[in-house]
């Protein structure tokens, strides 16, 4: 009489394989949300905000800070869309001709160090929250350094206009708000005026209605 065949071995390589297979499918499962959030890290996604055909106009509202600094006059006064909601508006302008601002979107430290971007920025505060991408009132073009091997985005000569939208938190009276603000004047034969580096500008911001 032959021995019962031992059924031990029969369920365990299926009980095994199916652990590994769920094991595989929550490790494919942590890499894809792993690579997701690195993704929103690396590239600073977010939801989109508002944004504006070039024909918009928009209606010049109250100045709120102006000062001249490295041979540039920054204005920024508060304008609202058709409606009604706010934007900032900073003028940029170089008090002698010759001179140009770098694109907004140069990198933060330039290319190979060199430039600067033309920027309004919003630190993170209570009282404001960018609700959109910036935007300009003139198209860079490229300036190419052939020394350098290098080329930069940079406005034509002379006045430049940032736009950013807003969200501005309802407050009774006054809303009181920091800015920060960077750019670098230079010529095209390679003269540059001392940069201006996230300076902070302290606003009043009229109680919005």
């Amino acid at each position: 009489m032959s021995a019962a065949p031992d059924k031990r071995w029969k369920t365990a390589p299926t009980v095994t394989l199916g652990l590994l297979a769920i094991s595989k499918v929550a490790a494919a499962q942590i890499l894809l949300a792993v690579f997701a959030v690195s993704a929103l890290s690396v590239t600073g996604c977010r939801p989109a905000g508002r944004a504006y055909p070039p024909n918009t106009a928009f209606a010049l509202g109250q100045k709120l800070a102006e000062f001249t600094e490295s041979g540039v006059q920054v204005v920024v006064s508060l304008e609202s869309d058709p409606q009604g909601n706010k934007l900032f508006r900073a003028t940029f302008t170089p008090l002698e001709p010759g001179f140009h601002l770098y694109s907004k979107d140069l990198p933060p430290t330039g290319i190979k160090g060199i430039g600067l971007p033309t920027q309004l920025d919003i630190p993170k505060q209570s009282a404001l929250r960018v609700a959109g991408e910036s935007f300009a009132d003139e198209i860079p073009h490229d300036q190419r350094i052939d020394v350098l091997s290098l080329t930069l985005p940079i406005y034509p000569e002379g006045p430049v206009t940032l736009h950013v939208p807003v969200e501005i938190s309802r407050a009774q009276g006054n809303t009181s708000a920091q800015l920060a603000v960077t750019y670098i004047a230079c010529q095209t034969s390679g003269k540059c005026l001392r940069p201006v580096k996230n300076k902070l500008v302290e606003i009043q911001i009229p109680n919005i209605q």
